[in-house]
Formats: structure tokens, sequence, C-alpha cells
């Protein structure tokens, strides 16, 4: 699960049965531009949290893709100050 200060859960693994996979989670603004990233290992199917501190982005919205092996998934998130 990856959820944000103050806000809901934005997206969760779409791959959570995996015994142990690699995950890439990164955060685009809408020029397309990574305004963050991190790199994930999820080992039988756990559920993790990632937090970002927001407090500099601008206002406005974002992009958190989720890439677990073969599989992304992409959740639209908005900033709003």
């Amino acid at each position: 699960e990856v959820a944000l200060p103050g806000s809901r859960s934005v997206a969760e693994a779409p791959s959570a049965n995996a015994p142990s996979a690699d995950a890439r989670l990164a955060v685009f603004d809408v020029l397309g531009r990574r305004v963050a990233a991190r790199s994930l290992s999820l080992e039988g199917g756990y559920r993790r949290a990632v937090r970002f501190d927001v407090a500099r982005w601008p206002s406005g919205r974002y992009f958190v893709r989720l890439t677990v092996g073969q599989t992304t998934r992409t959740e639209r998130l908005t900033v709003v100050q």
C-alpha cells in the first residue's frame, strides 16, 4: 500500500501474491518529470507503506506509478497546499 501524509491510499501492489518481487514507485508531475522515486523489495506478498514529504511540492496534479514485475499501475494524486 502506498500512502501519502494526510491522504488516502493511492495504490497497492498489483502482484501482492508473488512470493518475492522488486517494485518501483515513481511520482511524476503533469509535464512527465519524475519528482520522487523509491525502490521496494516485496517479500511474501506483504503490503508496504511509503510516505513522501509533499510539503515542498507545488499544488497540482501528480501521477503515481507502481511497477511490480511486468505489471504497472498508475493513479492520480492531487496535492493542495
